[in-house]
């Protein structure tokens, strides 16, 4: 193999890397800003998001006797809520350590710091042992893994037999056009996307019963946009046009114009599942008794 091929076509573990460094460098960046404390959710629809896929886990039964697993945890906001509306003990994990740090710091001292515990690992080998957990919770977060074959085995290795699996994901939508994906997974350091038919054969073949599967790119976009303003944030277009182009100046001479162009990609998130080009799936799956 060239090594042009090896960098187009990256191993599991430098994929892994690559979507830890990005992460790290997004904490960085908001962290040198002093803008780390005001963005606390990586997921679309932000707090309505968490709130609504929390709904599926109380209809389960989820209360103080169970415990849950946060898979790519991130800076920890949905751990500490559904610990708080639920009660139930959580362990989140995340591949990025400077996040498990903040999750971590901003934890403590709060009254659900006794039900959660944070750990940095890779959900390709969580770190927790087999049949421990009553269910595994994750939002946007498989999108960034190499094998998700091979997530959903640790997903299902972890869980107790009749445990669950409660999880959103970015999927390809139907109107966004190859150029506009690959530039959209490139700046964002996915491996690819599943789609809303290629995710049901993995989950079966891992071992899930799906019971249920339902597309709401379009509904969290417009929450999260709307939860964004009655917070008197800024559209998207008030936040370009207002960027301080001298910042942008230090932010290039920082890291490059490439990492600049990036960010600008990630922007288009919620423009592209408000248009249907990007979906989200939102999955409820049980692991068979």
């Amino acid at each position: 193999m060239t090594e042009q091929q090896k960098q187009s076509n990256p191993s599991e573990s430098e994929q892994a890397s690559r979507a830890a460094e990005l992460y790290t460098h997004i904490n960085d960046v908001l962290d040198g800003e002093g803008q780390i404390q005001g963005f606390v959710h990586y997921h679309l629809g932000f707090q309505y998001a968490t709130e609504r896929l929390a709904d599926k886990l109380e209809s389960l039964g989820v209360d103080s006797s169970w415990h849950v697993l946060d898979l790519c945890c991130g800076w920890g906001v949905p751990t500490r809520y559904v610990a708080g509306r639920l009660g139930c003990r959580m362990t989140g994990v995340d591949i990025t350590q400077r996040s498990v740090d903040f999750a971590k710091k901003v934890t403590e001292g709060t009254e659900v710091e006794p039900l959660i515990a944070y750990k940095q690992g890779s959900a390709l080998e969580i770190p927790v042992e087999g049949g421990a957990v009553d269910l595994v919770w994750s939002q946007d977060g498989f999108c960034h893994i190499p094998n998700r074959p091979r997530v959903l085995a640790e997903c299902f290795r972890v869980l107790r037999p009749g445990g669950y699996l409660v999880f959103t994901d970015w999927m390809r939508g139907e109107f966004i056009t190859p150029e506009e994906f690959n530039a959209f997974c490139r700046a964002w350091s996915f491996p690819g996307v599943e789609t809303s038919d290629s995710y049901p054969p993995l989950l079966t073949a891992a071992g899930f019963e799906i019971v249920s599967q339902e597309k709401v790119g379009r509904e969290y976009a417009v929450a999260g946009d709307t939860e964004a303003i009655e917070k008197g944030l800024k559209s998207l277009v008030q936040r370009a046009g207002g960027r301080d182009l001298d910042g942008i100046g230090r932010y290039i001479e920082a890291y490059g114009l490439e990492a600049h162009l990036a960010a600008l990609e990630r922007e288009k998130m919620d423009i592209h599942f408000a248009q249907g080009k990007m979906e989200l799936g939102r999955f409820v799956c049980l692991k068979p008794a």
